[in-house]
């Protein structure tokens, strides 16, 4: 069940996020060259990427998520990435000294937060656990990359029982 409420919150991300914002994307073969794009929502991260898909925000857990059998809390982060090689000053002119990433990262996750807030519930069987939204950006690159992360604790009703399961 937790991997189909990934699926229901990268559908909402991907309704309410993505469309509203273009990110630079890298071009491969050109370290110079990007083009702009939305993020991709990606559970966990892809193979051999060390952040997931670039612009991207990668779901995961963030935590233990726990039952008491009557509640089930999972908490989940966001792994928010964007790419910033600098900027176009001229046709074929990068200005590596003016990286927009640090800008970029912070409308994302300002972006991302605010699609959460007002998109809870979640889906129909999942909402905020809480009102705590927590969210940070790192304050340097990863080369060209800016990383930040979303967390928050999403509820939703108990795994079934035997009992429960019986009658179904």
């Amino acid at each position: 069940m937790t991997y189909l409420f990934f699926r229901e919150l990268r559908e909402m991300l991907e309704r309410e996020v993505c469309p509203c914002i273009g990110l630079k994307r890298p071009v491969q073969g050109d370290d110079a060259a990007f083009a702009l794009a939305p993020p991709v929502v990606s559970i966990g991260r892809p193979r051999g990427e060390a952040a997931g898909p670039v612009p991207g925000i990668a779901i995961w857990l963030d935590g233990p998520a726990t039952d008491d059998g009557k509640t089930r809390l999972v908490p989940v982060r966001l792994d928010c990435t964007v790419y910033s090689p600098g900027t176009h000053t001229g046709p074929g002119v990068l200005d590596a000294s003016r990286r927009t990433g640090y800008q970029d990262l912070l409308n994302l996750l300002d972006l991302t937060v605010r699609a959460i807030r007002r998109g809870d519930p979640i889906a129909p069987r999942l909402t905020l656990a809480g009102p705590e939204i927590r969210w940070w950006a790192e304050g340097d690159s990863h080369r060209d990359d800016w990383r930040g992360w979303v967390s928050f604790t999403l509820r939703a009703a108990p795994i079934p029982g035997r009992g429960e399961t019986d009658l179904l």
